[in-house]
């Protein structure tokens, strides 16, 4: 059964198809992003080593000196997440303890060890939501109280899960491609989550 009701849905791709009309996407990152994919896609089984270089590398986004802290636990997620296995609670909660207690370096961490289910959760992306007073359980204060942080970002992630199988988020992401062709070879995670981030950082 699905969690989100079609209006909240419909909701959300009527804003973004209003906003393709008068912004551009983001296109900062595209660069280095391609290149972060191929790393990881080139991990076949992450440890210690490729764990470290990874979280450093994403955080190479984000204007934050790491604080890594790396369990074997954290590596089984990431192991985990490649294979494809779901992921329970305990999973997020260990990735999230490993990277600098961020459920923003978590996400951003597993999108690119799975950018096909996991998208990438960040103060733009709440600012999304809540700029367009969109599904409220995602941007709503959790205040540094990781389960809620956790917890917020599977109820985003589930919305994202259910978008990218609908038609109308089909025509958008071939719309995109055609304006601007290197986003052909996102995935539809990476695509969806790219259209969130820039309508918020173009948005005033």
């Amino acid at each position: 059964m699905e969690r989100f009701s079609l209006y909240e849905k419909d909701n959300v791709l009527r804003t973004i198809c209003e906003y393709l009309k008068t912004t551009n996407i983001e296109t900062q990152y595209f660069d280095s992003y391609f290149e972060f994919l191929d790393f990881f896609h080139n991990i076949g089984v992450f440890d210690y080593h490729f764990f470290t270089i990874g979280a450093y590398l994403i955080y190479g986004w984000m204007p934050t000196i790491p604080n890594i802290s790396i369990t074997q636990e954290a590596i089984n997620t990431l192991n985990k997440a490649k294979q494809e296995e779901p992921l329970n609670y305990s999973d997020y909660f260990y990735l999230v303890k490993s990277v600098n207690n961020s459920i923003v370096g978590a996400s951003k961490i597993l999108h690119f060890v799975n950018p096909k289910e996991y998208p990438i959760f960040d103060s733009r992306i709440k600012s999304f939501f809540a700029k367009n007073f969109l599904i409220e359980d995602i941007y709503k204060k959790t205040y540094n109280d990781k389960k809620k942080e956790i917890n917020q970002y599977l109820i985003y992630k589930t919305l994202c899960e259910e978008i990218i199988e609908m038609d109308p988020f089909q025509k958008i992401f071939n719309a995109v491609s055609n304006a601007y062709p290197i986003t052909a070879k996102f995935t539809k995670m990476r695509m969806l989550e790219n259209l969130f981030f820039s309508f918020d950082k173009n948005s005033k």
